[in-house]
């Protein structure tokens, strides 16, 4: 017995390298040899997915999957599904590569793929088919869901190697000896194949049998609510994209002469079908290294336009490190990489944001560029939700004040308007001394928009001020306000104070806050002198029943 047979115990009990995690439940549609699992490697914690055959439940089906084991671990093509393990005993054989889950799967949560997308799988299938074909000389033989994988950046990847064969040098020739075993193989098989038997493909033409299966793929993609498929079906092309058609026919034609290879399929297809903005997009992807920065901005411009029809993952783990690295190593176009990260972060999990998003935002606050500090503070609410009391006031909060004092006005008022969200994670000392002193300078700004902002943003974190502080200096911030030439300042003040009522003592309302008011009665606007009334009733109101529930007075008279 090997070495790995006396290792390997058990699925779950085994020593290999990998941590099992949730089996992707498979898609009675789709049936596959293999149970695929959701995995982490054990040193690192990193993701894989595992392929996992037992040989004891399919021993009709242990050289299927030996095959395909054997021939993804040695084809390393792009397109390919990416191998970082392989292991095989007498009982089981593991696959373990990049994190993945099969269309087959996939389409069990959600049938809802976009044309861009179905076309973007015909193009990635057809070019690892391509590689397969004429790079390794070898023709794949079966192509369906199950085969087909997505990845966590949203790039379609293409595994199923069961009967994949070297028409030069493999000497088992399992599409010959195997193919008959593999469900679904005997399906919709082309005349050639379905008249003659498998033996006829041999020679040259023999990769046109793939085109054959691609064709099949490409209907079943436009179609996927169809139960049952007949080749009368096939050739009718319904769904199809009009542009498509005409070579989906020819990939479908009964002569195998007249059929094209997937080579060719692909090459034709370029200014074509296969001219769309997202597959346009994955290739700029694939030279991404070598673009200069002006090419990198017109790309990210371009963006907008795939959004919606990208796949799930690509934003997230595709586009956003590109972004990110833009970020970092172009300074000259930090703003327009910020306003697209910070645009496209909206919407991810927030595990996601707090890995690609919020490293971005701690760094920008550090950066003395107006632009990306208005970017920051108009983002700040979506993304405080991450950011922990210690990422604000260790981190960000020396660099947020510098905003009180800048010459640019709306660099002062979008961080007056910032301390809304900010206030709650703001250490003692910060709120209630350094930031109050910030909001009194403020208070006193040549702009009166940002006089009147201060007054509203006092009132509205007054209940994140210190208790034993809070309703003097609220009187006083409040009294300056309401002495303000600015209407929409005094305003702003009287009903800042209405709204704090509940701060403020029926004794300091006697002594601070009426005596604060009553000056406002008179004033010149008929506005101010409303509102002015409203908030002097308001806590009178509150005196008198503080006064009621005094006890009575027992003095006599004389």
């Amino acid at each position: 017995m090997n070495f790995l047979s006396k290792t390997f115990t058990s699925l779950t009990g085994g020593s290999i390298p990998y941590n099992f995690g949730e089996e992707q439940l498979p898609n009675p549609s789709f049936p596959s040899i293999w149970k695929i699992y959701d995995g982490t490697k054990k040193d690192d914690g990193s993701p894989c997915t595992i392929f996992a055959f037992e040989a004891k439940t399919l021993p009709e089906m242990l050289p299927l999957a030996a095959n395909a084991l054997r021939k993804i671990r040695s084809i390393r093509l792009p397109g390919i599904l990416k191998i970082l393990d392989t292991f095989e005993n007498d009982s089981y054989l593991y696959i373990v590569s990049e994190r993945v889950q099969s269309l087959a799967h996939y389409l069990k949560d959600s049938n809802h793929l976009t044309e861009e997308i179905k076309l973007l799988i015909v193009q990635s299938v057809a070019r690892a088919i391509k590689f397969i074909n004429v790079e390794a000389s070898s023709v794949l033989g079966f192509i369906d869901f199950s085969t087909i994988f997505i990845n966590e950046k949203g790039e379609f990847k293409l595994g199923g190697f069961e009967v994949l064969t070297n028409l030069k040098t493999d000497p088992d020739q399992p599409i010959y000896r195997l193919s008959g075993k593999l469900n679904g193989f005997n399906e919709l098989l082309s005349p050639e194949v379905s008249s003659n038997g498998i033996e006829i493909l041999r020679g040259s033409q023999t990769v046109k049998f793939d085109s054959w299966r691609l064709g099949v793929l490409i209907y079943k993609l436009f179609n996927i609510d169809a139960y049952t498929i007949t080749n009368d079906d096939l050739l009718k092309g319904k769904n199809i994209p009009k542009n498509l058609l005409a070579a989906y026919k020819k990939l479908l034609s009964t002569s195998v002469t007249v059929r094209p290879t997937v080579e060719q399929f692909l090459k034709n297809g370029e200014h074509t079908y296969f001219n769309t903005n997202l597959i346009n997009c994955y290739k700029e992807l694939d030279e991404f290294g070598l673009r200069n920065d002006q090419e990198k901005l017109q790309f990210f411009q371009n963006l907008e336009v795939v959004k919606e029809d990208a796949p799930p993952g690509f934003m997230e783990n595709r586009i956003l490190p590109e972004l990110s690295n833009f970020f970092n190593h172009s300074p000259e176009n930090a703003a327009f990489a910020l306003r697209y990260i910070l645009t496209f972060g909206e919407v991810l999990p927030d595990s996601s944001k707090i890995a690609l998003i919020k490293p971005v935002i701690l760094k920008a606050f550090t950066l003395p560029d107006r632009q990306i500090r208005v970017l920051l503070l108009a983002s700040l609410p979506k993304f405080m939700e991450i950011l922990t009391k210690s990422d604000i006031s260790d981190r960000i909060f020396q660099y947020f004040v510098t905003g009180f004092s800048d010459s640019n006005p709306a660099i002062r008022e979008e961080t007056i308007k910032s301390v809304l969200v900010i206030a709650p994670k703001l250490s003692d000392r910060q709120l209630n001394n350094e930031l109050l002193r910030f909001l009194a300078k403020t208070q006193s700004d040549e702009k009166p928009e940002i006089r009147t902002n201060t007054t509203i943003c006092l009132g509205k974190i007054a209940e994140h001020l210190n208790k034993s502080s809070r309703a003097s200096v609220l009187a006083t911030a409040f009294s300056k306000a309401m002495k303000d030439r600015f209407i929409h300042s005094r305003l702003a003040a009287i009903m800042a104070i209405s709204s704090c009522i509940d701060y403020f003592t029926p004794e300091i309302i006697c002594t601070k806050i009426l005596s604060v008011i009553a000056p406002s009665l008179l004033d010149k606007s008929s506005k101010v002198r409303d509102e002015a009334q409203k908030a002097f009733d308001l806590f009178f109101s509150k005196i008198k029943e503080e006064a009621a529930n005094l006890p009575p007075d027992n003095d006599t008279a004389g």
